[in-house]
């Protein structure tokens, strides 16, 4: 069976394409970017199984490259991917843990979000109790870091 394969990203010279029916098959990919590399318009293919990509470096025109490789049943195109939409909320957690985790190799492993949320506001209520501002924006700053604080200790790292 022809895997069906979508365009994801597209720009001068670059082709990302997702075959998600194949995702996991190093064998496949393998086999598709040597395959790939015979084209006369493509200058490199990159895969990468585990995320079920390839990203095509071309000459020329990008739907010349996908016409090639659709004549040689490598992949059928569809209009669109078809995965799984993620949500709002699933979108921003996985942007937060992807900074938590670049925090964390900057850092040496050092500084996570929360860490850094509670240094946070810990500095921002000092700073407002210096300028005499108690109850209403030091108090709120504390809480936050003390709720930082608690999170913390009761969300150890794995």
């Amino acid at each position: 069976m022809i895997p069906f394969a979508s365009v994801t990203h597209r720009s001068p010279g670059r082709l990302r394409l997702k075959v998600p029916s194949v995702r996991g098959e190093e064998e496949w990919f393998l086999g598709t970017h040597a395959k790939l590399l015979t084209c006369p318009e493509v200058r490199g293919v990159e895969v990468n199984f585990h995320t079920a990509s390839l990203l095509i470096h071309h000459d020329g025109e990008a739907d010349a490259v996908l016409s090639w490789a659709q004549v040689r049943g490598l992949f059928e195109m569809e209009d669109a991917y078809q995965g799984p939409q993620l949500s709002v909320a699933a979108t921003v957690r996985q942007g937060l843990n992807h900074f938590n985790r670049a925090l964390g190799t900057a850092s040496g492993g050092t500084l996570d979000i929360n860490s850094l949320l509670f240094m946070t506001f810990s500095t921002a209520a000092i700073v407002q109790l210096l300028r005499g501002q108690y109850l209403g924006p030091a108090t709120t700053l504390v809480e936050q870091a003390l709720r930082s604080v608690f999170f913390i200790v009761s969300n150890p790292p794995e």
